[in-house]
């Protein structure tokens, strides 16, 4: 569903339907049911109830309904966006101003466009959702990192501005203070133990 999804957003975006052509949809899943079918053809011998438990249970029913009971509430799934990203979280708004392009000059910066959309359609996909675990957030740190990469690469001769050096100090400070904190770390969990 995600690479078809941001894959899909992308196209639209920059109108590239001209993709779909060089990406040999047709051999493509061919080769991926030659792959994958035979382990589920498989599996539901072993186990009869394993189609329905695995596709309409763990797929389709924890996504629409709280079956689970793994709802969390929207600034509380944000907040783990950002906290999961730290310390890079430090560079946000820096890193999607220089990333974000306007949108007349979108085809100028497609890759930064096509990052933009992976990170942004997988967090919006799963705050639709009723079951959320934290881990369900791990795709967005390959395409975070790489646009966090892009624009610290693209300061890293110039001149920082108030707003980045204030940014690179906090960074600093924080780091220094989680330093001290893991120092006392094993201490506090041989006391608890």
């Amino acid at each position: 569903v995600f690479p078809m999804m941001i894959i899909g957003l992308w196209i639209i975006a920059l109108n590239r339907w001209y993709v779909l052509k060089q990406m040999r949809i047709a051999s493509g899943l061919i080769l991926f049911l030659l792959v994958a079918l035979p382990w589920v053809v498989l599996a539901q011998r072993a186990v009869p109830s394993f189609f329905h438990e695995f596709f309409m249970v763990q797929e389709f029913a924890r996504y629409a309904t709280p079956i689970e009971h793994r709802a969390m509430p929207l600034l509380s799934y944000i907040a783990v966006v950002l906290f999961g990203f730290f310390p890079w979280t430090l560079w946000a708004v820096q890193t999607f101003r220089y990333n974000l392009p306007k949108w007349d000059l979108r085809h100028h910066s497609s890759e930064a466009v096509f990052l933009l959309i992976w990170a942004a359609a997988i967090v919006l996909f799963f705050a639709c959702s009723h079951s959320i675990l934290i881990p369900y957030l791990l795709p967005i740190i390959v395409p975070l990192s790489i646009l966090t990469a892009r624009y610290i690469d693209s300061r890293w001769e110039q001149t920082l501005s108030k707003s980045q050096k204030a940014s690179m100090g906090i960074f600093t400070g924080l780091c220094f203070i989680l330093s001290i904190g893991l120092l006392f770390t094993p201490k506090s969990q041989a006391l608890s133990n």
